[in-house]
């Protein structure tokens, strides 16, 4: 097969996909958290992984990127939502991380993937889980970075740090208003301890994105899909795939006990915490982590 980018229909919907098909390894699925888009998954990654036989198939999670839009009424306010999820009142929503779940496996399906390596970041962390734990079968190793088990008395972030995760109080959806938005948050949660790129070039990134594409709406969409589905501990007794966990020791949005946590409640995961890392992937981090997927995902 050719090496493969444009729309498959999943689940219902339409997603926008890329599938890396050299090698004879496993391939590895690539999972992407709440907001980003396909594109954010460093290119120096996929070349290692490419480097290494595995074929890599990533994708725009709905309502992100060039993937489809879930109509839906307006949402609560975020803040209102937050305290909901805390408290554990139901809230609306347009769908659930279960319902995300189904967007992969009917991925996997279209490639006739029969058995992958999953590798999910924050929100797609918390997709994977519930994926190995419903289809134990089609997951043959499962890594784990930066994420939780989404249960309400894990540790919150500062105030500073939800402050600019909630949009630092700039409102507009025009580049500009973009642009400083996101340069505060991607600034408050990226790694201390690796190279870190110059406001200009951060710039020049997030301008990219904005004209492939821009979607708020869904973003507050996934987030509600996040809240709304709970805690996951409930899919651990099933949840038997080997399991890797890669946190950092700086991440300022989700605290690495959240990976000792998970480390506890998922038989046998090995955890490993990075120190200096936060809660992105800084392209000196990644072949640091493709060794230990290496070590993770090694096969006969």
């Amino acid at each position: 097969m050719d090496e493969f980018e444009g729309k498959v229909k999943s689940n219902g919907i339409h997603l926008h996909v890329r599938y890396l098909p050299d090698g004879d390894k496993t391939p590895i699925v690539l999972v992407m958290g709440l907001g980003f888009q396909m594109t954010s998954w460093p290119e120096n990654l996929l070349e290692l992984l490419q480097k290494h036989s595995y074929p890599v198939l990533l994708f725009d999670n709905r309502d992100v990127g060039l993937s489809e839009e879930i109509p839906y009424k307006k949402q609560d306010n975020i803040l209102l939502s937050l305290l909901q999820y805390r408290f554990q009142f139901a809230m609306q929503h347009a769908y659930s991380l279960t319902d995300m779940v189904e967007d992969t496996i009917g991925l996997l399906d279209h490639f006739e993937l029969k058995k992958v390596h999953l590798l999910g970041i924050s929100m797609g962390g918390m997709i994977s889980q519930i994926l190995s734990s419903k289809y134990p079968d089609r997951v043959k190793t499962l890594t784990l970075l930066a994420t939780s088990d989404n249960s309400t008395d894990n540790p919150i972030p500062s105030i500073d740090t939800l402050w600019k995760f909630l949009g630092s109080g700039i409102s507009g959806h025009d580049l500009e208003s973009v642009k400083r938005r996101r340069l505060l948050l991607i600034k408050a949660i990226r790694s201390p301890g690796f190279r870190q790129k110059s406001d200009e070039e951060l710039l020049t990134i997030i301008e990219k994105g904005y004209f492939r594409s821009y979607k708020p709406e869904g973003l507050n969409r996934q987030l509600h899909a996040i809240l709304s589905t709970g805690s996951l501990r409930n899919y651990y007794p099933s949840l038997k795939v080997p399991t890797m966990i890669v946190h950092g020791k700086e991440d300022p949005l989700i605290h690495y006990s959240c990976a000792q946590n998970l480390a506890r409640y998922i038989s046998n995961a090995r955890l490993h915490l990075i120190d200096g890392l936060g809660h992105d992937l800084p392209e000196d981090f990644m072949p640091v982590l493709v060794n230990l997927l290496l070590s993770h995902t090694k096969e006969e």
